[in-house]
């Protein structure tokens, strides 16, 4: 059983509002994101706005590479051919392509249709290299890109509006099912499920051992269970290596260090860096993964909770990101700040996140963490309380509270 508001009707205006203005530029419009998070969607329905616009059928050419139809055009010729035959006037033709990575060297088709052609593009990816190597080389100052994740939020309660729920037992959902658009709209466990597990085995199988010729797949399993349970803790390699050899399972610390790289590349985990606010680096070592969605922790093989503060810092971490900020680990002085986050405009704000305030001990350690950072940046502490523990210039929100706040009111 589905609820009744098509996945198609509604509108990612989060997204859409950072296009529009594009819709008729040469820029390529470029969308990355771990599968199933929506960009197909989100093509179909710029798509649609381009039609009410008058743009006719004809001059929207939409080519989703994960369909076996087009499994021909994944050919360099072939889908240079494909276009060639498509473009038959000097007007302005919109292309959107699904899953370009699909296609052996995309890059040079799309760079020679965008500087001889009247065109505009759009493309989406699951995989963070997608604006890497030769497509950034060839296209440098004539793309834009755009992260995109599953529902906010925010999303999730206009998504299941009808439902009349308050927004706590809403976000208890959230927090526990996370926002996967095809997750969020079912009813049926089962069925959620079964979907988280086949998106998964479809991530590991296209994203990570085809393309990252990763061979062992009970090795990527365990190390992807590792993550799993560490959610928003430092693990270095050769924890797991050791972890591992207790598994009678042999293996390098470069080959662990390459499946979590492989990982991340598929948009299935966000690797953050930490970074040290005092000497303002960004630095290489002992970061932290928090997952697309929470939907895949369903995949651990123990569903005991024993970490609920990350999830709540991977729905913080995810909500930073969707806003564009750029998201670290802080370092301090003295130990952390669960995130340093800059905005576009080149602010900083820095959060610690935990589940309740209540205990004296608790504030002390949450509040103390701000020692020494700059006076110039917004400091924030997020927890599922209802009480207001704000204290001189650190700002107390409850979670839920601020994850519904628009944008412009979330710090202050």
């Amino acid at each position: 059983m589905c609820y009744n508001q098509p996945m198609s009707m509604f509108k990612r205006e989060l997204y859409l509002q950072q296009f529009r203005p594009m819709y008729h530029s040469d820029l390529i419009k470029v969308i990355t994101g771990v599968r199933r998070c929506g960009k197909s969607v989100l093509l179909r329905q710029i798509m649609a706005e381009l039609a009410d616009q008058g743009i006719t059928s004809d001059h929207l050419v939409y080519l989703n590479f994960e369909d076996y139809a087009n499994a021909k055009y994944t050919d360099t010729d072939a889908f240079y051919q494909y276009l060639r035959e498509r473009i038959i006037d000097g007007q302005r033709y919109y292309l959107f392509f699904d899953e370009i990575q699909q296609v052996h060297d995309f890059e040079r088709v799309i760079n020679s249709f965008r500087a001889t052609e009247n065109v505009s593009i759009f493309i989406t990816g699951s995989n963070s290299q997608l604006l890497s190597g030769e497509l950034a080389t060839l296209l440098t100052g004539r793309y834009v890109s755009l992260f995109m994740l599953p529902f906010t939020f925010r999303e999730f309660v206009a998504f299941r509006q009808d439902t009349g729920m308050s927004s706590e037992r809403l976000f208890d959902e959230y927090l526990y099912w996370g926002g996967m658009p095809r997750v969020c709209q079912s009813e049926s466990a089962i069925e959620k499920n079964l979907y988280i597990q086949d998106l998964y085995n479809t991530i590991a199988l296209k994203d990570v051992m085809e393309r990252g010729r990763v061979k062992n797949p009970q090795t990527l399993s365990k190390i992807n269970q590792l993550l799993l349970t560490n959610l928003g803790k430092t693990i270095s390699a050769n924890s797991i290596v050791n972890y591992l050899k207790n598994e009678h399972l042999s293996i390098a610390p470069d080959t662990v260090i390459n499946y979590i790289s492989q990982l991340n590349q598929a948009l299935l985990f966000n690797k953050l860096n930490r970074f040290d606010i005092k000497g303002k680096t960004v630095l290489r070592t002992l970061e932290k993964h928090y997952l697309a969605d929470l939907c895949f922790l369903r995949l651990r093989t123990s569903q005991t909770e024993t970490n609920p503060s990350g999830r709540l810092e991977n729905i913080v971490c995810n909500e930073l990101l969707s806003r564009h900020y750029q998201v670290y680990i802080g370092k301090t002085d003295k130990g952390e700040i669960d995130f340093a986050a800059r905005n576009l405009a080149g602010e900083w704000s820095y959060f610690q996140v935990c589940t309740t305030l209540q205990q004296a001990a608790t504030r002390q350690r949450e509040f103390s963490a701000f020692t020494g950072i700059p006076t110039d940046g917004k400091k924030i502490v997020l927890s599922r309380d209802s009480d207001n523990y704000s204290q001189g210039d650190i700002q107390h929100f409850n979670a839920v509270d601020w994850l519904l706040r628009p944008e412009k009111q979330a710090f202050y």
